[in-house]
């Protein structure tokens, strides 16, 4: 770019350009996540490249700084905190050199998230429009079988991270749900599970007077047309999953228009042993 080494001390003395490591410079501006990676010998990837493209990771999810390198990768600088990820990119002509691609990030997070959190990652960033449905599978249709299979569970309408979580768990539990139900009078409800236990997930604005209002009295209405509504806070998706699985199963064992209802919930209860949530 016609800089000659004179330049680049100077601009570097100046702060005008930032020293990463030998022959590798960026802008001060720069994301101290993306120059961390570059002091190390690689690229953010991870759910740190997620994080930073604001796809939904809960924050359970490793908080360590995510590196991706090549597998003939040398000469790396060892930091603190800092996981490698030794890799072949599959899709290189969208990572830059200094952060992987979207699809590259998913599959390296692969090996630090759980099947669900991966899923909700996945949810989130098609959900968000980064990439399509169609991308997705695409891109990772050589990828292990383990990560095909949850491509398979991605749902496009999930609106949030917590819903994916509880769709999933309420999946494995063995009971049929719906996503994104409209009822007319009252709005569109997160999940709905064996037609009349509605599930909300809720972030950080349900603390919100007018917030609050709203929500009891749409769930008055739901209560009034025979439906049961259960509201779950980010603390208790993210931290309390049992909690919430027993009181999913409770909701539908207690429902007199759930058909089989006890029979339901008591396999449910079964499969919730087997899962071993902590």
């Amino acid at each position: 770019m016609g800089w000659t080494a004179r330049r680049i001390a100077r601009a570097v003395r100046e702060g005008t350009l930032l020293h990463v490591r030998r022959g590798h410079y960026a802008d001060p501006d720069t994301p101290v996540e993306v120059v961390r990676a570059g002091r190390v010998g690689g690229r953010l990837t991870c759910v740190s490249e997620l994080r930073m493209r604001g796809v939904w990771v809960a924050e359970t999810a490793p908080t360590s700084l995510h590196v991706h390198v090549a597998p003939n990768a040398a000469r790396l600088r060892h930091e603190h905190g800092v996981r490698v990820h030794w890799s072949t990119l599959v899709d290189a002509e969208r990572a830059t050199n200094d952060r992987v691609s979207l699809l590259d990030a998913l599959l390296a997070a692969a090996a630090c998230l759980s099947d669900w959190e991966l899923v909700a990652a996945m949810d989130s960033a098609v959900n968000r429009g980064d990439l399509s449905l169609a991308e997705l599978r695409g891109g990772l249709a050589e990828a292990p079988h383990r990560i095909r299979q949850l491509v398979a569970l991605v749902r496009p309408e999930a609106d949030s991270g917590l819903e994916s979580l509880v769709r999933l768990l309420a999946v494995d539990l063995g009971f049929r749900v719906a996503l994104q139900v409209r009822y007319p009078g009252i709005g569109i409800a997160d999940l709905v599970i064996e037609d009349w236990i509605v599930v909300e997930t809720d972030g950080g604005t349900h603390d919100v007077p007018v917030v609050a209002a709203r929500d009891r009295r749409r769930d008055a209405r739901h209560a009034a047309a025979g439906r049961t509504a259960l509201r779950f806070r980010y603390h208790q998706v993210v931290h309390e999953l049992p909690a919430v699985a027993e009181a999913i199963i409770g909701a539908v064992a207690a429902h007199r228009r759930v058909r089989n209802s006890g029979e339901r919930a008591r396999r449910a209860r079964i499969r919730l042993e087997r899962l071993r949530l902590s």
